[in-house]
């Protein structure tokens, strides 16, 4: 599970100065300790045939397999280039660093782990136990995540002056980005059909502690190693505006889910 990354790359070799390219570094789907297979999406949304070296380094001491990757771009292709993880390190901020150069371009960004471990909390607003989630912080809001055999849990810390009936929390899953959106809404109440929540405040910040039983989401089967697909969105009317987390996912162009993953512990 990984940060995502997107970066609008000039290119002003073979295809001209006016052309670009798009490409995401997709989520760290299991810890980067484990050695995974990462991707990197490369877009060319020209009508132009794109072609160079992409040169990928991950932060210092960790060793990546290949670090170079040649690419041919036919005009509105995309493909994702797989690099494997041969040792990483986990860091407590969730935030890792990665340096990628086409031509000329060097551009440094920030992936992410974006994985649910196996645990099943107690939903009653108390986030002790959320201390072996691996959790993602964004504009003032910090997003954990659990799995059990029955639930998905969720808890999310934001920072805000008041809590009013207008504000809440929204959030989907998906099996695969061609699947089912299972879509829900948490407001300032914790009422929301099905799901099991409960906000408390804490000063100037809420919690949410949400738990989703996973008969509400057939399609998405919960298993070690599994992948799918998630976005949040906190919604703070007068304060911030809406919250969402892919402003650290940096999404693709009309890309609203992010690729999150199941894992067993994260030790």
């Amino acid at each position: 599970m990984t940060q995502t990354l997107l970066l609008l790359l000039a290119l002003s070799s073979a295809v001209g100065a006016d052309a670009q390219v798009r490409v995401r570094a997709q989520n760290f789907i299991v810890n980067p300790s484990t050695g995974p297979l990462t991707h990197i999406v490369v877009q060319n949304p020209t009508r132009r045939s794109v072609s160079g070296t992409l040169r990928v380094q991950f932060p210092d001491g960790w060793k990546v397999s290949p670090t170079e990757r040649a690419i041919v771009l036919k005009p509105g292709e995309t493909k994702k280039l797989p690099f494997a993880i041969e040792k990483g390190a986990d860091v407590a901020a969730n935030s890792y660093p990665v340096r990628i150069q086409f031509g000329e371009l060097n551009v440094q960004q920030h992936v992410v782990c974006a994985s649910a471990p196996y645990f099943k909390p107690t939903i009653d607003g108390d986030l002790t136990e959320w201390k072996d989630s691996i959790p993602i912080a964004c504009a003032g809001t910090v997003v954990r995540t659990y799995w059990s055999s029955k639930q998905f849990a969720l808890a999310v810390e934001v920072e805000e002056e008041k809590l009013t009936g207008k504000r809440g929390v929204e959030f989907s899953l998906a099996a695969s980005e061609d699947g089912k959106r299972y879509a829900f809404f948490v407001g300032a109440d914790g009422t929301c059909d099905g799901v099991t929540a409960v906000v408390k405040r804490d000063g100037k910040v809420t919690r949410y502690e949400i738990g989703v039983p996973f008969k509400l989401m057939p399609e998405i089967k919960p298993d070690a190693g599994r992948e799918f697909l998630f976005s949040l969105v906190v919604h703070d009317p007068d304060g911030t505006g809406p919250r969402d987390i892919g402003t650290v996912m940096n999404p693709l162009p009309g890309q609203r889910q992010f690729e999150f993953g199941f894992c067993s512990s994260i030790h």
